[in-house]
């Protein structure tokens, strides 16, 4: 359910979007039109869970829902509206073999996806945050876990670090870790080539 008020806290609208599966929102971000972008996970669809994009307008009405519907587990934990319109949102997508891979997807204001990917290694890569920076550059943030770059011990868990382009290749990526298990929750950029990284770390 999404809610909206005014200045002194009375609600202005109020809906529930989706059917008779288990819909659950985890992101939301304003969009240019003052309406909202949601992003988050359906079960029920499919065996598994299904990653979704929900738009709404000003007034809370539904404009238009898309979900990656495919026989793998998928969720997005972060969206975002580009500065041209275009939405983005991350999350992850499970790989079989390969485990959870970092999963991101670019999608037009009017809700057609322009493409969706998935990045990582063999274990558990997922996508927390993401930001478009000043540069059109998209930058996720989030976690990566006994694969062939963690830093510190081997099983290890370490704060990760993708760069994209506009067309979803890869232009940096960067883990930061210790022997500890550390993951990113959000991200900010600070100036044209420095950004701000804020989670957790575990020191037991």
């Amino acid at each position: 359910m999404i809610s909206t008020e005014n200045g002194v806290g009375v609600a202005v609208w109020s809906f529930a979007y989706g059917g008779s599966n288990d819909d659950v929102a985890t992101s939301m971000a304003p969009t240019s039109n003052n309406g909202m972008v949601i992003c988050g996970y359906t079960e029920g669809l499919t065996s598994s869970r299904d990653a979704f994009v929900t738009k709404v307008n000003s007034a809370g009405v539904l404009q238009w829902s898309r979900i990656i519907l495919t026989d793998s587990i998928e969720q997005f934990s972060d969206i975002t509206e580009s500065i041209n319109g275009d939405i983005y949102a991350t999350g992850f997508i499970d790989q079989d073999t390969m485990g959870y891979n970092v999963l991101v997807a670019r999608l037009t204001n009017s809700g057609s996806f322009v493409w969706a990917n998935h990045y990582g290694n063999v274990g558990e890569d997922v996508g927390t945050a993401l930001i478009e920076d000043q540069l059109g550059r998209i930058v996720v943030v989030g976690s990566t876990m006994n694969d062939s770059v963690t830093i510190g011990s081997a099983g290890d868990q370490d704060i990760s670090m993708l760069m994209l382009n506009s067309g979803g290749a890869v232009l940096r990526r960067k883990n930061i870790g210790t022997i500890n298990k550390e993951y990113a929750s959000t991200i900010v950029q600070e100036s044209a080539n420095r950004y701000t990284v804020g989670g957790n770390v575990d020191i037991t």
